[in-house]
């Protein structure tokens, strides 16, 4: 008969005090065999509990015949040790498992949907259904439904069964694991359900506390359906995080829940509109930067640009070069993103662009490149912009 570890015997325990069988460090860290477990290792579609050994964390479980063998973070010494399982997680999968059984079974039988695929996240789980879409009024049914089975406070039973026994039970899902010998797991919500699982489980459905199913998607190429859902706790968590951010959102845009939508939509078309705005100013102000340079008769002309993006240098550059002058713009910027230089050759320009943002690049210890007209950089800071003018200058008023 197969070893039934705690974890399997009574899901609600959270500690036991276990025998160590072995013990040690090998090639992939600290690590240690023991006689049971009260955590789940993982499977099924099921993550692994997380727990201690010890008060050492537990990093990984494998079930190896008659005892089960632990990574740790760090050493274990003595004969017995205690095991503690993070509770507040195993609970919380607890319920989405269950939920997951109680959601499964009403949309097969009611609306003939079979589960191709689960998975429990962390935040959110997912299963999918062989459906191509779901309706809106097709999920508030279903929504119903899952509540309806919730409130019953259905029993929810494991047990194991021999094989011979298995093969003649009319069983949901047959999906055991390769090569399995002997007894047959199985979880029964009665009256709703009967299936293989090897996880933890809640006792009643009314434990599940509520289902609450967020949205869908296409998958499989659009021969499935994705839903989105969560229960129990993370249902009640949700909410409160809704409801602070409906707060901090009614209070930002001074109207009540049923604007909020319509607000934020508002401010969003406000937004593009002031951007647009900005940007036709930035581009009119680029002109006007480089206008000014275009005006002055110095070989290599210089701008010291405050506070702006590099985009905005960019279009000075571009401004510049597309004049007719025989002359070089150096323009330098400290804006949010760091300091930033660029040269860039006017049109008549017969200088070697290149060759002078090389230089200024060294001048400034800064990494930089470019190609034709112009050259950028990002330096650490400007403390040696005086160096570089002199040698861009001289460098630039060579025939």
């Amino acid at each position: 008969m197969p070893q039934v570890f705690a974890y399997e015997s009574d899901p609600y325990r959270r500690e036991i005090s276990v025998r160590l069988l072995s013990a040690g460090a090998g090639d992939e860290g600290c690590y240690a065999v023991v006689d049971d477990t009260v955590l789940y290792p993982g499977g099924g579609g099921q993550p692994r509990d997380h727990g201690t050994l010890a008060g050492v964390e537990i990093s990984a479980i494998t079930l190896e015949g008659a005892g089960a063998r632990l990574a740790l973070e760090g050493p274990v010494t003595g004969e017995t040790a205690r095991m503690v399982v993070d509770w507040r997680l195993r609970y919380d999968r607890m319920q989405q498992h269950t939920a997951q059984h109680v959601l499964t079974a009403v949309a097969a039988d009611e609306f003939g949907w079979d589960t191709t695929s689960f998975h429990l996240g962390n935040e959110v789980c997912d299963i999918e259904l062989d459906t191509s879409s779901i309706s809106r009024d097709d999920l508030s049914r279903l929504q119903g439904a899952v509540a309806d089975r919730v409130r019953a406070a259905l029993p929810v039973r494991a047990r194991r069964v021999p094989m011979d026994e298995y093969r003649q039970m009319t069983v949901r899902s047959r999906r055991l694991p390769d090569g399995l010998r002997g007894e047959v797991r199985l979880v029964e919500i009665e009256g709703l359900d009967l299936t293989t699982c090897g996880g933890t489980h809640v006792a009643r459905t009314s434990e599940v506390e509520t289902v609450c199913l967020l949205d869908t998607e296409s998958a499989r190429g659009g021969s499935c359906t994705r839903l989105r859902w969560l229960a129990g706790r993370r249902v009640r968590e949700r909410l409160l995080r809704h409801e602070a951010r409906s707060r901090d959102l009614r209070q930002a845009l001074g109207v009540a829940d049923e604007e909020l939508a319509q607000a934020t939509l508002s401010l969003g078309e406000r937004l593009k509109a002031a951007g647009r705005r900005i940007r036709h100013l930035e581009a009119v102000l680029a002109g006007e930067v480089a206008a000014r340079l275009i005006r002055e008769t110095d070989q290599l002309v210089h701008a010291d640009l405050e506070d702006v993006e590099p985009s905005f240098v960019q279009a000075v550059a571009r401004t510049f070069a597309a004049s007719d002058v025989r002359k070089v713009a150096l323009l330098t910027s400290r804006g949010p993103k760091g300091p930033f230089f660029m040269v860039a050759g006017g049109g008549a320009f017969e200088g070697d662009v290149q060759a002078l943002g090389a230089c200024v690049a060294k001048s400034l210890d800064a990494p930089g490149g470019g190609s034709g007209s112009f050259f950028q950089g990002k330096p650490a800071s400007l403390d040696r912009l005086p160096e570089a003018l002199l040698a861009a200058a001289k460098l630039a008023a060579e025939p």
